[in-house]
């Protein structure tokens, strides 16, 4: 009699298990064929008789995250975890769902306490590798866990592509590069330099720089610079700072340099960014005769990253010496019109605007002429010493960007700006004659109570002078005039750790057209 008991009793126990896993099986069709609402339904009234049965909890927070409903997933399994502290299979499924919503501190925390447990547990190691390289943490941290993973595993595919992907990024790398630059002024040098950058993490990212610059003229410059960049993943901030000596060979000292670029990202890939920076102006023939060291500040607000639109504006004053100053305003947009897997083209607009406190042009000396020989309204060469000062600038430009990928090892793009409505105050030294009433080489505009300069010179002292800085005038007249800014550039990935690039750029400005073509070589270590 006591085994026909108990004999039925193991019957009846067999019979609610397997009903208990036919509603469970239920539920997780329901569920998986996305009627979450009847899954969930059928779990929570199996719950009411199982409140911590892991099988229950773990399908019923997967039907509420599926039916993208996080905030209540969250609470749920914050509640499970309280009544099961011991289950790890519920953490890990909790962890998961963390990291695929990009928190990772409360992530981070619930794998390693799996991994205590399971520490050769892929998952769990890959997660942890992914989520301490996209924090910045020191590479081996990330490649740690990795092993973890390839030890037993060694084919394991995720894992060896983010080890991949890891190595290349973090590796040391050694840029070398070479330009040839010339324009109309003329100035005509070749530039060539070594950078080294030396990852070491988010925080601690240095980079070396050595730069020659070798003019026709037989003049040269030297410049060292060091520099870190800081990126503070959390909260978006990106920080730069160097520091580096200059020397050139027409002053023959050796000058400091450095500066501070901070980048902040907000909102919808939006960026706010702000730099201070000591810099070297060689930009004029007057630059290479005495030393140029502009303290130069900046702002800009803008987007760089979209497939929608691209843009940013942006303003800039570079103060010199003797309390005078040059102010850039600019802003520009693109619209992407065409993006294919190959092609992708962008049309846009542009706009900038420049102004200086005072005007650096000035005559080019000695002058050559004598004043009875020179006819009224001549206009006598002159130079800016020793850097451009553009006078109530204004330009107006159409953009065009076209990115080519021509292979997977072989991309082009192409830049271009073309300016269709400038104006610029242009400065002109221009003699307007002499005062006759005196024959000290002074000058006098035509109308002006001085005298009027058209009359015929009357005293033979005066004509036979020769003319002086002090009897031209430096006349601001609008110009119209065309600049360009063509770029084209070719990548070439000869390897996983090498590539190639040539670049070349046009420029037309008011003030010369210039060529610059250079080439660089990158090596990853």
């Amino acid at each position: 009699m006591i085994s026909l008991t108990n004999f039925l009793l193991a019957s009846h126990s067999l019979a609610q298990e397997q009903s208990f896993f036919d509603s469970l099986n239920i539920a997780k069709e329901k569920i998986y064929s996305a009627d979450y609402s009847e899954g969930i339904s059928l779990l929570e009234k199996m719950e009411k008789g199982h409140p911590n049965d892991e099988n229950i909890i773990r399908l019923k927070a997967q039907g509420l995250y599926w039916s993208k409903d996080l905030e209540g997933t969250i609470a749920y399994l914050e509640k499970a975890i309280q009544r099961l502290p011991e289950s790890l299979e519920i953490k890990r499924d909790y962890a998961r769902i963390l990291f695929e919503n990009g928190v990772y501190p409360k992530s981070r925390q619930l794998l390693i306490q799996y991994i205590e447990q399971y520490p050769k547990d892929p998952e769990s190691n890959l997660l942890l590798a992914r989520m301490s390289y996209w924090d910045g943490q020191p590479p081996s941290k990330a490649l740690a866990y990795l092993n973890k993973i390839l030890d037993p595993y060694p084919d394991n595919l995720e894992a060896l592509a983010l080890k991949e992907e890891i190595e290349l990024t973090t590796s040391p790398t050694i840029a070398l590069n070479t330009s040839y630059i010339s324009d109309s002024q003329p100035l005509e040098a070749i530039i060539s330099s070594l950078k080294i950058n030396l990852y070491q993490s988010a925080l601690l990212q240095p980079s070396l720089l050595a730069e020659v610059r070798s003019y026709t003229t037989d003049q040269q410059t030297l410049y060292f610079q060091v520099s870190n960049k800081t990126n503070i993943i959390k909260s978006g901030t990106e920080i730069s700072l160097n520091a580096g000596l200059f020397r050139a060979s027409w002053t023959e000292t050796i000058s400091p340099l450095g500066g501070i670029n901070i980048r902040q990202k907000t909102f919808n890939d939006l960026y706010l960014t702000a730099a201070a920076e000591r810099g070297f102006y060689l930009f004029t023939l007057a630059s290479l005769e005495t030393e140029v060291l502009p303290i130069g500040y900046s702002a800009s607000f803008g987007r760089d990253m979209s497939e929608n639109w691209t843009g940013q504006v942006s303003f800039r004053q570079d103060n010199f010496s003797n309390d005078n100053y040059v102010r850039t305003s600019s802003a520009w947009i693109l619209f992407p019109i065409l993006k294919q897997k190959a092609v992708r083209l962008d049309i846009g607009y542009a706009f900038m605007m420049a102004d200086s406190k005072e005007n650096r042009f000035e005559v080019v000396e000695p002058i050559s002429g004598l004043i009875s020989q020179t006819e009224i309204g001549t206009v006598f060469p002159g130079i800016f010493n020793p850097y451009f000062t553009p006078q109530n600038e204004y330009r107006h430009s159409a953009l065009a960007k076209i990115d080519v990928k021509l292979s997977p090892k072989f991309n082009m793009s192409f830049n271009n700006n073309i300016g269709v409505y400038a104006i610029i105050d242009n400065p002109n030294f221009i003699f307007f004659g002499v005062d006759q009433d005196q024959n000290n080489g002074s000058v006098s505009i035509p109308g002006s109570p001085q005298g009027n300069p058209n009359n015929p010179i009357q005293n033979p002292t005066i004509g036979e002078n020769q003319i002086m800085a002090d009897d031209l005038f430096k006349v601001f007249v609008p110009t119209r005039y065309y600049p360009l800014d063509l770029r084209s550039r070719i990548n070439w990935n000869i390897s996983r750790k090498t590539s190639f690039a040539l670049e070349y750029i046009y420029l037309r400005t008011i003030f010369f057209d210039g060529h610059n073509a250079n080439a660089t070589l990158k090596f990853t270590l």
